[in-house]
């Protein structure tokens, strides 16, 4: 991905804790995740995985189209996962306990949920390259996205600035 657009993070300490946060969501949902698959025999799951990072458990892979499946448990048309059964009792009380089963959107501090430019979405990498952050993204976002970013914790870098710290860290590496 080629670079066009580079930001510095102005307090960077905000993102290292952001950051450990996450790890420990990240953490908790792993916990989650596996405490369900010993629910089901240890089997793999299936899911929606988001754009910016999310995913949401919808059930698990079979083994074989024709398994038997546990009761609350139906094969989703033309795969070979199995999701909640939601017509049967079982089946509701499994898909309650699933919504747990859900990673957020890994929304960074200060940058807009939603960047776009010439009628694309646009998804910023925010990389920490010694002990600053840096938000890059591979076309300019529409001014009024622009707009959107908090300005007391994000400025326009030059390319240059961002390619120098990067250059810099791989030298020390």
């Amino acid at each position: 991905m080629s670079t066009e657009v580079a930001m510095k993070c102005l307090d960077p300490q905000k993102l290292d804790d952001w950051e450990a946060a996450r790890e420990i969501q990240v953490g908790l949902y792993n916990a989650s995740c596996e405490a369900f698959r010993e629910t089901i025999g240890g089997r793999n799951l299936v899911g929606i995985r988001f754009y910016r990072g999310g995913f949401q458990v919808t059930g698990f892979q079979m083994e074989s189209y024709r398994e038997a499946l546990p009761k609350g448990w139906r094969q989703e048309g033309g795969t070979n996962n199995a999701v909640p059964a939601k017509r049967t009792a079982e089946g509701k009380a499994i898909a309650k306990d699933m919504q747990e089963l859900y990673l957020p959107d890994c929304n960074h501090p200060g940058v807009p949920k939603h960047l776009h430019c010439e009628g694309f979405s646009i998804f910023p990498s925010v990389t920490k390259i010694g002990t600053d952050w840096w938000l890059t993204m591979s076309k300019q976002p529409y001014e009024k996205d622009m707009e959107q970013f908090d300005s007391e914790l994000w400025r326009p870098a030059r390319l240059s600035e961002f390619y120098a710290a990067k250059e810099a860290a791989e030298v020390t590496a």
